[in-house]
């Protein structure tokens, strides 16, 4: 036979399993059913919100390394529920969470710039090679986005090299004669391009044909900057011919 119990609170007879549990009531069960119960609570709460809050938030800060275990040993102990309740909460709160860490973001825009230095500094290998890992899986999506925003922003991000070479002028040219100094001594393909290219420069300009120089540059380089096959013939041919 199925057991039940009257609700003080609506007054119907439900089956028990509609009760929660309570010691002190009469056959260990609540006198109030679980709706009605859920239902009160609810009411309590939004009549008594901010000092409900101020409890909370109260008994947090005396209990602070209490819940931090306890968080930690249920994470521990059930993942996979962790994970879910979180995907969740993230698929239904998205907007809201996107919100509150923009505004945190802004909020402290230059304490974080601090910390990712502070962390690049401490830990520059392992940043570059993750950074290299995660280029070498995305090249072709990384590859397109830049192009898309390379043409939509283009007057914009033409307007900022041109402002940032200003400001650092100095510290590139001198960037630039430093590597340029350090690959003539390294690369010996990049030592016979410069040479050929000034040799070639000089030569046209003495026959009044400055313009073919871009030509003959572009067609003497490979695809890694360096003088290749047929091409490099070709212009090392030109060369002496000019030079006759």
């Amino acid at each position: 036979m199925l057991r039940t119990r009257q609700c003080s609170k609506c007054l119907q007879v439900k089956p028990i399993g509609l009760f929660s549990r309570h010691k002190l009531c009469a056959g260990g069960l609540n006198t109030v059913c679980k709706e009605c119960a859920s239902q009160y609570h609810r009411l309590y709460y939004v009549l008594n919100k901010e000092t409900l809050a101020a409890k909370s938030k109260k008994y947090r800060e005396l209990n602070k390394e209490r819940m931090a275990a306890a968080r930690k040993a249920y994470a521990q102990n059930n993942p996979l529920a962790v994970a879910v309740s979180r995907k969740k909460y993230k698929e239904k709160n998205r907007e809201k969470l996107l919100a509150y860490w923009r505004a945190r973001y802004h909020r402290n825009k230059d304490a974080n710039r601090e910390s990712r230095r502070v962390y690049y500094r401490k830990n520059k290998e392992r940043v570059r090679e993750k950074v290299k890992q995660w280029y070498a899986k995305n090249r072709q999506a990384v590859a397109v986005r830049q192009k898309e925003y390379t043409e939509k922003n283009r007057e914009a991000l033409s307007a900022y090299h041109k402002q940032k070479y200003r400001r650092n002028r100095e510290q590139i040219l001198k960037r630039n004669a430093e590597w340029h100094k350090k690959r003539l001594i390294n690369d010996p393909h990049y030592k016979v391009r410069i040479r050929l290219g000034t040799r070639l420069y000089q030569a046209l300009k003495y026959r009044g044909q400055v313009k073919k120089l871009t030509m003959l540059i572009n067609l003497s380089r490979g695809w890694n900057g360096t003088i290749t096959g047929q091409c490099g013939t070709w212009i090392i041919f030109a060369h002496a011919r000019l030079l006759i």
